[in-house]
């Protein structure tokens, strides 16, 4: 969502400064910030008391009038700047999860460090034409968030997966809203919390075992104990032993096959 084609509404203007500004033919932000001082002083029923709510409702998002523009640009550009710096070094580890081969953040602790970054951050679901929070596509199911942050909007697309990251053909509610917050963390990232987090997502997934292969595995495995095994279950099915280290574990395997004996 981009904050200058919001309706002016979203400012919370009191009813005269709202009223006057419908009567100028102003209904965006943007056509606000576009009008110098002088411009708007010249309204019908403006006074000088309008004009500083104004200033200071578009200055909760890091907005100004044209007038202020020219001297607060640079301000402009090194708040943004430094909130996403700021939200960059920000040490989000001791929040870090595991899931396969990958590690996430917390939704919850993202909006826990970015409000204490951005107190005016917002956020919202891009719902489909009937209202639903996500959208049905040939490829699958997907939702969107975004995240506006110092008058920046960014959205994240994420698709709707198991916890093998396999598209869900149906998935349930509790589905929809999990995806849902994977997506807002990935966007606050996108402003710099935990950015690092998530590199590598976009490298190539290994391929899961075949049923030979697991079949294979398993029967090696065997004379090691029954834990032994279904620890080995739990790592394939996380994607932690895969194709790409199948041989070595099972080299691993008769290494400790043969030491026991």
């Amino acid at each position: 969502m981009n904050i200058l084609n919001e309706d002016i509404s979203i400012l919370e203007l009191s009813v005269r400064g709202y009223n006057v500004l419908l009567s100028a033919n102003i209904r965006t932000v943007g056509q606000l910030v576009e009008k110098t001082e002088f411009e708007i002083l010249k309204y019908k029923n403006m006074g000088k008391k309008n004009l500083n709510e104004y200033k200071e409702k578009l200055s909760k998002y890091n907005l100004f009038l044209k007038d202020d523009n020219k001297n607060k640009e640079s301000k402009m550009s090194n708040t943004k700047q430094s909130t996403f710096m700021k939200l960059f070094k920000t040490d989000v580890s001791e929040y870090v999860k595991k899931k396969g081969n990958f590690n996430y953040l917390s939704w919850a602790y993202a909006v826990q460090e970015l409000k204490r970054a951005c107190p005016t951050a917002r956020w919202g679901v891009t719902k489909a034409e009937d209202g639903s929070p996500f959208f049905q596509t040939a490829c699958g199911y997907f939702v969107e968030v975004w995240v506006d942050v110092d008058g920046v909007s960014l959205s994240q697309i994420h698709p709707v997966l198991d916890h093998r990251n396999n598209a869900i053909e149906n998935p349930t509610a509790f589905q929809i809203n999990t995806s849902l917050q994977r997506a807002l963390a990935k966007c606050i990232a996108l402003h710099g919390l935990g950015l690092y987090i998530f590199a590598g997502e976009d490298l190539p997934e290994p391929d899961a075992l075949t049923p030979a292969e697991e079949k294979e595995l398993y029967g090696l495995a065997k004379p090691l104990g029954k834990k032994f095994v279904d620890d080995l279950k739990s790592k394939v099915a996380s994607m932690d032993l895969n194709a790409n280290n199948y041989d070595i574990c099972l080299e691993k395997i008769n290494n400790m096959i043969k030491e026991k004996k």
